[in-house]
């Protein structure tokens, strides 16, 4: 994925709760540091889908919820992806919920 932060990382290590800068210079705005963090959120989500099954460029796939309202972030996935995502308003949370 390339990253639109003019250098800056953000890389997020959960098992061990620890988070670190790369890359991060006096000219970074706190854009860059938000989008630095967006796309290692990507990644991460990427790398999730990937571990779920096989992948192909191509395959359906379909994004609801909060971050689906992002259109950097369904972006951001849909290119590291290969596949246009379709946004739908279906509310997972919802569903959840009612389920509970």
């Amino acid at each position: 994925m390339a990253a639109g932060c003019d250098g800056l990382r953000f890389d997020a290590e959960l098992s061990t709760d620890r988070a670190a800068w790369q890359g991060l210079g006096f000219h970074h705005t706190p854009g860059h540091l938000a989008r630095a963090v967006v796309e290692s959120l990507a990644e991460r989500m990427i790398r999730l889908v990937k571990a779920v099954g096989p992948f192909e460029a191509g395959t359906g796939f379909l994004v609801a919820g909060g971050g689906s309202r992002s259109g950097l972030w369904v972006d951001l996935l849909s290119e590291a992806l290969g596949c246009a995502l379709p946004v739908t308003e279906a509310d997972p949370l919802s569903g959840a919920a009612r389920m509970a």
